[in-house]
């Protein structure tokens, strides 16, 4: 919903945290979904050459450490199993 030239790097990172979804710039190919839940994120990238793999990680914000980390054969199922590892994070917390 945003053109993403006309926000500083700060700026888009500030519009990124106030939406639970957000679709992230990415390598050529490749799109990224990002899902917030909390203190712990989600991302589902599907690349445009293999339209039939979607892989996912979630992680904590500001860590690199992979808390759950997968692929699924479809973007719902992808989605459906990083919204259900960020639940079952958000109830250990």
């Amino acid at each position: 919903m945003y053109n993403a030239g006309l926000f500083t790097k700060p700026q888009l990172a500030a519009i990124q945290l106030s939406h639970r979804f957000a679709l992230l710039d990415s390598p050529q190919n490749k799109r990224t979904l990002r899902i917030r839940n909390g203190k712990t994120f989600g991302d589902v990238t599907f690349d445009r050459q293999l339209p039939r793999l979607f892989h996912y990680t979630v992680q904590r914000n500001g860590s690199n450490e992979f808390l759950h980390i997968g692929q699924a054969e479809s973007l719902p199922a992808a989605v459906n199993s990083v919204k259900s590892a960020l639940l079952s994070l958000a109830a250990t917390q």
